[in-house]
């Protein structure tokens, strides 16, 4: 009879450890991917800011020659 507890307790145990390594690996993940979804965000932005600065030096330059030809 107490054989089968311990066994018992030592299969929960067991249990026990399987889930911490599990949630272990789970955390990894989802830090890594975190990760990865930052690197995104933050070339998307530097992108963005690219894309501004040249729609601003366009609009810049079409002002300019919207003024020469109406001199």
């Amino acid at each position: 009879h107490m054989r089968n507890q311990v066994e018992s307790v030592l299969d929960a145990n067991k249990e026990i450890v399987d889930s911490i390594s599990l949630l272990s690996a789970s955390s990894e993940e989802v830090s890594a991917s975190t990760q990865a979804c930052k690197t995104t965000i933050d070339s998307a932005f530097e992108n963005l800011g690219r894309f501004t600065t040249t729609i601003d030096g366009t609009f810049e330059e079409l002002q300019m020659l919207k003024a020469k030809t109406q001199e």
